[in-house]
């Protein structure tokens, strides 16, 4: 995954102006993530097509409106299929009757003619079963094109002059035909006759026109084993090569595109795991180049200019490079209906608009080469109010990243300010640029550019150099292609430092939600220094009193042998962005876990993670368990030597980080953890699970001081001021 840091100089902001809004595209190469004006349907649009300036929609609609009309509100009479202007969106004069909703939609390769399948009987009243062909450019519709198909047509395909069906049908024209056909394009039932066991929902041809691919729910075609996909010789229905990976019982392919070199499928499964995300192959073997295993069936996909955009509702793709954990972690009932993809590798891009679906994802794209235009059964797009059909254009870009929360501003060294915020997002843009103003200046005093996406947002910071005793205020701007945010409020005021803070005050300085100093000689409780009343408590055999981490500060430290632990008084529920901080010292060649999370207060958790363990070797391991296996990063250098050593480990929209002695030692791009509600604990818990690199013993012996949590990712500048302010000026 791209991670971007750059400090740019106050000159180069200049560059930001380059592009206008009015002119840009979106900086990701994708379409733009917000839609152009267009009339919309009051149902579900099952079926798209393009052809010389136009779309034309098919599904289960009666009417079509305006552009931001309510329900019911100018309604214009369209039964089952219209036709917009590519263009505008404007409703255009094509009109028929179609008894029942159109399924699918194919125009012929010579632009010359529409096909529409689906479950009507008659079109205009007169009896059209299940296909029917429409003359263009009027639109009217072929008298002579009329196959009594007896059930269901819901793939078309067309080479030259022969159409190919798919569907739910046994029978055309009275002929036994098992949910595949083929008819010429003056309506005559033709010979070709491959037969599957299960409906067929897709269909395209190869590049040079002798294969027909076809997709659904079946198990076998011409009666040899072919899960859902299907390679048939276009001209004799024989059964050609498919090699692409297998298609689990629990799956259907649910669309067939191509783009003259690839084909690339769609699956929807039933049930949690199965196969629901998209492949790429090569059209004559169908050996895979890639397949996303996304979870959230996906419903339709369109090829532009390299990109493939999928219409599913993904919510998960942790799987897919620049993808994403469960979602419903942390968006619950949520999923994101609409995502890009590189067609060379299937990696994800920074294009994330999104519609509310009920509850899939849209249910058919298509392009004319540089628009996607989008259909299905949503009644909202970006949250706006469109419902039916959308069109994504290639620019200009008008999408404006989310406002900055107000920034964190602190000091804890002599003249110094770390200004600290979360990134932006934005629905086509990855990369954003953050200009930074100081109190009520017009020109900002610098500017951090940074890679983030929704599911992906990193902690940014600025080191400010201001004189001594000074008090400042900073906000935050974000612009992304040319379109601005507006500044963030304002952070709180700071004063700037006169000299380097001690150590409590450096930590108190970066707010943790709990402090324990581990000071105490006697009692149960260990206090909370960071003023949020979180306590803990001690737990097992310890040794208070002992000589603490921190030179001339006279706050003891407390060693752990064996099953002494240290303890929250309070569960925490699912902490994701975080950092855990502690000091240790030790000699042990069985290692144990210095501190992290676990579902049970005392004893042994059933469910651990978010935790710095030491290895037989004296090596420092974070890790979470999310996804599994567990995801562990490790030091390279061994710190069972004796000596007060600082670890600091984060989790967040950075990925995991860890720390040792004021320096980054390790990292993952892993920004996840389990899903549960449980206890920090120092000094000791289960590491059962096959954790990487595990110890003899989950409990640590040795001496723990200083321990802290903080609900927020500190960056590498604070911790390297917390591990210089532990000595003394």
């Amino acid at each position: 995954m791209r991670r971007l840091l750059t400090l740019l100089l106050l000159p180069m902001l200049l560059g930001l102006h380059a592009v206008s809004p009015q002119d840009a595209t979106a900086a990701d190469g994708t379409v733009v993530g917000n839609t152009s004006s267009s009339w919309q349907t009051n149902g579900i649009v099952w079926a798209l097509a393009y052809a010389d300036g136009v779309v034309y929609l098919g599904g289960d609609f009666t009417a079509v409106r305006p552009p931001g009309a309510a329900p019911g509100v100018n309604e214009v009479s369209r039964r089952h299929i219209a036709a917009f202007s590519a263009s505008t969106g404007q409703l255009l004069p094509f009109r028929h009757d179609m008894s029942k909703t159109v399924r699918s939609l194919r125009i012929s390769p010579d632009g010359r003619r529409l096909y529409a399948g689906g479950d009507f009987t008659t079109v205009d009243g007169r009896a059209r079963r299940g296909v029917a062909a429409f003359d263009l450019p009027g639109g009217g519709l072929n008298s002579a094109f009329a196959p009594a198909v007896n059930g269901r047509v819901g793939a078309i395909a067309v080479s030259g002059s022969t159409v190919y069906l798919g569907g739910l049908f046994s029978a055309v024209g009275g002929q036994a035909r098992s949910r595949l056909a083929a008819v010429s394009s003056s309506g005559s039932l033709l010979s070709w006759r491959p037969r599957v066991d299960g409906g067929v929902r897709a269909m395209t041809m190869t590049p040079d026109g002798s294969r027909v691919i076809v997709g659904g729910g079946f198990s076998t075609a011409n009666g040899t084993a072919r899960r859902a996909i299907a390679s048939l010789d276009a001209g004799t229905g024989a059964l050609r090569r498919w090699d692409g990976e297998p298609i689990p019982a629990c799956a259907q392919i649910s669309a067939l595109i191509t783009d003259g070199s690839t084909i690339y499928g769609a699956a929807e499964g039933t049930g949690g795991g199965c196969f629901d995300g998209s492949f790429a192959a090569d059209p004559m073997t169908g050996v895979e180049r890639w397949r996303d295993l996304c979870l959230g069936a996906t419903q339709s996909l369109a090829v532009i200019n390299g990109v493939v955009y999928k219409g599913s509702h993904a919510h998960q793709c942790r799987y897919v490079e620049g993808g994403f954990p469960d979602v419903k972690a942390t968006r619950k009932g949520s999923s994101w209906h609409l995502l890009a993809m590189n067609a060379s590798n299937g990696a994800l891009r920074s294009w994330v608009p999104n519609t509310n679906g009920q509850p899939l994802g849209p249910r058919v794209m298509a392009t004319d080469g540089r628009q996607l235009f989008l259909g299905g059964d949503f009644t909202t797009v970006n949250r706006q109010p469109q419902q039916g059909f959308a069109r994504f254009s290639a620019g200009p870009d008008r999408t404006v990243p989310t406002r900055p929360e107000p920034p964190v501003a602190s000091s804890v060294r002599s003249g110094k300010v770390t200004v600290t915020w979360r990134a932006s997002t934005d629905i086509d843009d990855g990369t954003i640029a953050y200009r930074l103003y100081r109190d009520s200046a017009s020109a900002p005093i610098a500017q951090v550019n940074a890679f983030s996406r929704p599911w992906t947002r990193p902690i940014l910071s600025y080191d400010d150099t201001v004189a001594a005793g000074s008090t400042h205020t900073y906000r935050v701007e974000a612009v992304a292609n040319g379109n601005s945010s507006g500044r963030s409020d304002p952070s709180a005021r700071v004063t700037v430092a006169a000299s380097n803070l001690r150590y409590p005050d450096t930590v108190r300085a970066h707010r943790p939600a709990f402090y324990w100093r581990l000071g105490e000689t006697s009692g149960s409780t260990a206090a909370d220094a960071s003023g949020q009343s979180r306590t803990g408590r001690y737990v097992g055999t310890l040794a208070r009193g002992v000589a603490g981490a921190i030179p001339g500060d006279p706050s003891t430290a407390v060693r752990v042998s064996g099953a002494g632990i240290v303890t929250a008084s309070a569960n925490i529920v699912n902490p994701q962005t975080f950092s855990i901080e502690a000091w240790f010292k030790t000699t042990t060649r069985t290692g144990g876990r210095i501190v992290g999370f676990g579902n049970a207060q005392t004893g042994s958790s059933g469910k651990q993670d978010r935790h710095v363990y030491m290895t037989n070797a004296g090596q420092l391991v974070f890790g979470v368990f999310y996804p599994a296996p567990a995801t562990v990063v490790r030091s390279p250098n061994a710190y069972n030597d004796g000596r007060w050593h600082h670890v600091v480990a984060t989790l967040g929209g950075n990925g995991m980080t860890l720390y040792v002695d004021g320096r980054a030692v390790a990292a993952d791009r892993t920004g996840f953890a389990q899903n549960y509600t449980g206890f920090w604990r120092a000094g000791g818990d289960s590491l059962s699970g096959g954790w990487a690199y595990a110890p003899n013993t989950s409990y640590f012996t040795g001496t723990l001081d200083e321990v802290a949590m903080y609900p927020t990712v500190l960056v590498a500048s604070q911790v390297a001021s917390h591990y210089a302010n532990a000595r003394p000026n």
